[in-house]
């Protein structure tokens, strides 16, 4: 039997509706079926609940199905069967047992949520065999997203497991967007993007992605030193802590990284940097390693804002300096490692 099945899809096509449906039909096909839907922010949870909620109101009024809030965000059926929704935020899903999973937006998750946190709620029942002792029988996992990051979705995506069935479809075959309008936006937005987001294609910087010849700037190349604004990027370990400075045209006129020393001097650096340019805006990363710096850095530099960095973020970011990278809106120093 089939007991993986992978949607690899475009933006905008009804993804999370299918997975809706399926988790519908599990539940209302079978008494006691015990489903999670995982979703990669708390607030996604939120409003898919509120979708369900909104469609099932006919039965909740016949006292079909019971719905409970925030902040378990669950619906149980009349038939014992039950619904549950989590965020891959936190790992709060580890002392539950489901018959099905259903992944949403799996490319924005992280490797080590998924594998030690939701896979393993739904092994038991991956474990449970027909009467011929074939697997497959009756657990499911289901997985739907635009390819984004090559994390275990990408893996689940070139799978050639024959109890994994994988699927792609592309904006075109949607139907939810004119394809007249599509052939319009692939004329002005970068092939890469294209293939990723209508086409539901893995693009890398191998692929051509990051297009930033046109962008590298030139030996006595002069640009306006008046700073504008500032990033830093908080490495760990052996990873850089980086200050990027741009002016006002979006030149990067200022590049600087440590590592293997203690954070208050890397910080004191930092800011010793930034003043001597102007001053400008810094944003600062405000979670993770960065979360215990940030008050050390505003109470030095009062010009410090947050900036929290998550996978959606990340690959916003990334999308936006293609996009920059092809308007040249943008120009970056010719030094390797930047490239």
């Amino acid at each position: 039997g089939i007991s993986n099945v992978t949607v690899c899809c475009a933006r905008q096509v009804g993804k999370s509706t299918v997975g809706l449906l399926i988790a519908l039909g599990w539940c209302l096909d079978h008494a006691e079926f015990q489903c999670g839907i995982f979703l990669p922010t708390y607030k996604q949870c939120k409003n898919m609940y509120r979708r369900y909620k909104s469609m099932l109101a006919p039965l909740e009024d016949k006292e079909l199905v019971k719905f409970i809030g925030s902040p378990e965000f669950s619906l149980t059926f009349w038939n014992g069967s039950r619904i549950q929704f989590f965020s891959s935020e936190t790992d709060t899903m580890r002392s539950f047992t489901f018959d099905g999973i259903i992944v949403d937006e799996a490319g924005l998750m992280k490797d080590e949520i998924f594998n030690a946190g939701i896979q393993p709620t739904v092994n038991v029942a991956l474990s449970k065999t027909d009467e011929d002792g074939e697997l497959g029988h009756w657990g499911k996992v289901v997985m739907l997203s635009t390819p984004l990051t090559k994390n275990f979705f990408y893996h689940h995506v070139m799978s050639e497991d024959p109890m994994h069935w994988v699927t792609r479809f592309t904006a075109y075959e949607g139907g939810l967007t004119d394809p007249r309008l599509i052939d319009k936006i692939k004329k002005t937005i970068p092939e890469a993007v294209f293939l990723n987001e209508y086409m539901a294609e893995f693009v890398s910087s191998g692929s051509g992605m990051f297009k930033f010849g046109e962008c590298v700037q030139k030996e006595g190349e002069l640009f306006d030193m008046k700073a504008h604004v500032a990033g830093l990027d908080i490495g760990s370990k052996d990873d850089y802590t980086v200050l990027t400075v741009q002016n006002k045209a979006g030149d990067v006129i200022m590049l600087e990284r440590w590592r293997h020393q203690e954070y208050d001097k890397m910080y004191d650096a930092v800011i010793k940097c930034l003043k001597s340019i102007g001053s400008p805006i810094l944003y600062m990363e405000s979670n993770g390693v960065g979360q215990q710096g940030i008050e050390y850095v505003k109470q030095r530099y009062s010009r410090t804002k947050g900036w929290n960095t998550s996978n959606k973020s990340k690959n916003e970011i990334i999308h936006q300096l293609i996009l920059d990278f092809n308007t040249k809106s943008i120009t970056i120093p010719s030094l390797e490692e930047l490239k």
